[in-house]
């Protein structure tokens, strides 16, 4: 053990730490109240990967050939629109994936259609002809994802009992059906909440799934599901400007898997494909993970305290390997003088996929911050602690979250003694409607003016990412040790 050569050199030694220890030895002898050492490690790079599972060594792209679809696809080849570059893409990117993926077609209209070669979606892409279904049964579409589709080929391979690998649903996101399911439990009509019950029903049972809105020109005819249910003329007629894309209608491609492992690095070579089709315009191409892993890398925590504060209060950085770990030293006078602030700048490693979801900013709101004591595990009742308190937070113009907290020595009696926390970032889901899906959605399609938005899309959404893989999901970390600051 160290030696010191008097008590006042000991004491100077003992000081606060981020992931966060408070608190130092006085009257009690330090091996009583010791400073703590290695007390958190990381969590985030402890993570489970995804599990995998046994599908088929295919991809079935569900193609929305209702009537309402039809104004996507361009008049001519040379003016080929956003859609109609998708529906290429699907067909040609599956030359990337490793291995290759045999591609089939199902058309979904007033029921869903036996597989089809992928030659279809070529066709697809330049005839308007193609889409002249009644009605749009996506709730029928994801209740045949966990079924298996046979073929002469997967026969041979001996997978005719497994789902396909990938499963890709295009639609402008709108159900509508003249009669009711009662097989799927949906009413006639637009009813968002059967398709929406379907999707949880394969995110509880342990599926990966990813929703990809794009923006494409639009020249046609578009159905009025309000009007039509109140027996009203349901026919609108949108004509796009091409050269303003707030003007477009979105279309959805509804991405999902069994096997959650591979599902990311597949949406994450489909998104790259993608964006030039929207010349790189990041209003016009959106992403909603509802099962990915939301940030990838370890938290950069720096620590910053006020000059009105700087008399009573000290943070310092430790060396660390895999946490930000700091000391956070307070003078025992704030017992007296009350809580002084001090302000945590994160650097929240949001993975790739994550991005298209939202603003840095807009993302940062989907974390509720937790400070979480670890040290002692046991706590003295003779002894007396620090406290840390968050206090707020904000997020500056770089994208980092500013956790704003506060340190004080309580007025309580005892001796002076260390604490350790754990700072956690974690979403928070009842807050995370990303604000593109409020702006791409409309409660009321009765007029040319809601022409570039998606009936109930956002009741139709609500609450996916309350599921076992997003909820309580640990985004950003970081320690804290924390003790008594001395004076000379």
């Amino acid at each position: 053990m160290m030696k010191f050569k008097n008590k006042k050199t000991h004491l100077r030694m003992c000081s606060l730490a981020l992931i966060i220890t408070v608190g130092c030895c006085t009257a009690m002898s330090c091996d009583d109240c010791p400073e703590p050492r290695n007390i958190a490690t990381s969590q985030l790079s402890k993570r489970e990967q995804s599990p995998s599972s046994p599908t088929s060594n295919q991809l079935v792209v569900y193609l929305d050939t209702s009537a309402s679809m039809a104004g996507y696809v361009a008049n001519d080849r040379q003016g080929e629109s956003t859609f109609s570059r998708t529906l290429q893409e699907l067909r040609n990117f599956v030359t990337l994936i490793n291995p290759p993926l045999d591609v089939l077609v199902r058309r979904v209209d007033i029921k869903v259609g036996e597989p089809l070669n992928d030659m279809v979606l070529s066709q697809a892409s330049v005839d308007k002809r193609l889409f002249n279904g009644a009605d749009t049964d996506l709730a029928g579409a994801f209740d045949l994802f966990p079924k298996s589709i046979t073929t002469e080929k997967e026969k041979e391979n001996d997978t005719n009992d497994v789902p396909p690998r990938f499963h890709v649903l295009v639609t402008d996101g709108v159900q509508s059906t003249n009669q009711q399911r009662p097989d799927l439990a949906c009413t006639a009509g637009s009813d968002q909440l059967c398709v929406r019950r379907k999707i949880f029903d394969l995110l509880n049972k342990g599926w990966g799934g990813c929703v990809i809105g794009l923006r494409s020109e639009f020249h046609g005819n578009i159905y009025s599901e309000i009007n039509k249910a109140q027996k009203k003329p349901s026919v609108l007629r949108l004509e796009s400007d091409v050269k303003n894309s707030q003007t477009f209608r979105p279309f959805y491609l509804y991405v999902f898997s069994p096997d959650r492992a591979a599902l990311e690095p597949f949406v994450s070579t489909l998104i790259e494909l993608l964006k030039p089709l929207t010349d790189q315009d990041n209003n016009s191409l959106r992403v909603l993970p509802l099962t990915f892993q939301y940030t990838d890398g370890q938290t950069e925590v720096e620590a910053s305290v006020s000059k009105s504060a700087s008399s009573l209060l000290t943070v310092r950085k430790k060396q660390t390997k895999d946490i930000s770990e700091f000391t956070v030293a307070i003078d025992p006078d704030t017992a007296q003088k009350g809580p002084q602030p001090f302000t945590l700048s994160v650097n929240v490693q949001w993975s790739k996929n994550i991005l298209s979801s939202g603003t840095i900013h807009e993302l940062a709101q989907f974390i509720d911050w937790r400070l979480i004591p670890i040290y002692p595990k046991l706590p003295d009742s003779k002894a007396r602690y620090p406290e840390v308190k968050i206090v707020g937070q904000q997020v500056n113009d770089a994208g980092h979250v500013l956790v704003q907290a506060t340190a004080q020595w309580t007025p309580s009696v005892g001796n002076l003694c260390w604490r350790g926390y754990r700072l956690e970032g974690h979403l928070k889901p009842e807050a995370m409607t990303p604000q593109w899906v409020r702006e791409w959605s409309t409660n009321l399609d009765t007029t040319i003016e809601s022409a570039n938005k998606t009936l109930y899309l956002e009741s139709g959404l609500l609450g996916l990412w309350r599921n076992p893989v997003l909820s309580n999901q640990l985004v950003a970390e970081a320690s804290l040790i924390v003790g008594k600051r001395y004076t000379d």
